[in-house]
């Protein structure tokens, strides 16, 4: 079962994370949201957003949270959900950046993860980090090629337990 939705995740995981590092088109949308003691994203110790990306009309959903972004106690976690034909299905990886491991769960399983086969997670959340740089408050949204990224629900420096299975 976690193979099947590794093979199913994999093409949007790279194309996705492609998408996110170029940036793109878009703005700082608005209303609601907070900013950070200096004034954003970048200062913040600890995250927690959604994603949804939009290619070629299938949307997949991702909900990224991290603490202690900065050091190399770095911890993350996405959960994906899928829609469409896999709908209700949900994939969850946890990175632990002090041990350099990484976990993956389905279904109420959980198993040891490749480190390898999760940088492109990684590599996705510093992108959508990047990407809200600029952000002070509401949704932010933006487009390159045949993507669409909406990032909501942000949150900075949310209370995050140390055992990331429990966020």
């Amino acid at each position: 079962m976690i193979a099947a939705i590794v093979v199913a995740i994999a093409v949007p995981v790279v194309v996705g994370a492609y998408f996110i590092i170029k940036g793109g088109e878009g703005g700082a949308g608005g209303g609601g949201g907070g900013v950070g003691p200096s004034g954003g994203v970048g200062s913040a110790s600890s995250l927690d957003y959604n994603v949804d990306m939009t290619v070629e009309g299938q949307t997949i959903t991702r909900r990224y949270r991290a603490k202690n972004i900065g050091s190399p106690n770095l911890k993350i976690r996405i959960d994906t959900s899928f829609a469409g034909e896999q709908a209700g299905g949900q994939v969850s990886y946890i990175m632990d950046f002090s041990e350099n491991k990484a976990w993956m769960g389905s279904g109420g399983e959980w198993g040891e993860a490749t480190w390898v086969d999760v940088q492109d997670y990684n590599t996705a959340f510093q992108g959508y980090t990047a990407n809200l740089s600029g952000w002070t408050s509401g949704d932010y949204s933006y487009s390159y090629g045949g993507a669409t990224i909406r990032i909501y629900d942000i949150v900075l420096n949310p209370s995050l337990s140390d055992n990331a299975m429990l966020w």
